[in-house]
């Protein structure tokens, strides 16, 4: 599993990387003695950069070029299994990161673009969706919807630049609207009574 998450991510990053002009980010950091860098002899100045554990079990692995994060870094569970998978370009965040447990099961989906999240970010609950939202250039903006363990829609809301906007609606375990508000900016501006309550007045 581990390995398929690399592979892909792999092929991800650098496809979305041509012609695109980053500028400079994340540099290589002091590095612990357990470290070890492997210089490709082909002049490029890309390195391969392995971090290993007490147990000598590997901890993080990437590569970096010209003293930055260029291309798929990843970090490990102590059992082995990727724990956390992101793309860089020139030290800066860019393309698809995914968060994993020690089971090889993923939790958390999200996209970089400039070292910002930009694109959809999924959470899981086991093999459940338990959050979906859109973000651009670092702010949230669109639909966001929670669910609850059952699978079932727990909220659905509406955000700009960030800030909640427009309708939001709860709703119970079973899928039934709870309650609806609307914002304005952030600001509530009219709490709507739920179906089950006007149905009874």
């Amino acid at each position: 599993m581990n390995k398929i998450i690399s592979t892909v991510l792999l092929t991800i990053v650098f496809a979305c990387t041509n012609g695109v002009e980053i500028k400079d980010g994340e540099m290589i950091p002091l590095l612990p003695p357990s470290a070890k860098i492997e210089p490709f002899d082909d002049g490029s100045g890309l390195v391969k950069v392995t971090i290993y554990g007490s147990d000598q079990g590997i901890l993080e692995q990437g590569y970096y070029l010209n003293g930055y994060r260029e291309g798929v870094y990843t970090k490990f569970h102590s059992n082995g299994y990727v724990e956390v998978t992101t793309g860089y370009v020139h030290g800066k965040k860019e393309g698809q990161s995914v968060v994993a447990d020690d089971r090889g099961q993923i939790l958390e989906r999200f996209t970089y673009h400039n070292d910002l999240l930009h694109g959809s970010y999924i959470k899981f609950n086991r093999t459940r969706l338990k959050e979906k939202k859109e973000y651009v250039k670092g702010a949230v903006e669109g639909i966001v919807e929670l669910y609850y363990p059952n699978g079932k829609i727990m909220e659905r809301s509406n955000y700009t630049n960030g800030t909640r906007n427009g309708i939001s609606q709860w709703f119970d375990q079973e899928g039934n609207l709870s309650i609806e508000y609307s914002y304005n900016n952030g600001e509530l501006v009219q709490e709507t009574s739920s179906p089950k309550e006007s149905s009874e007045n």
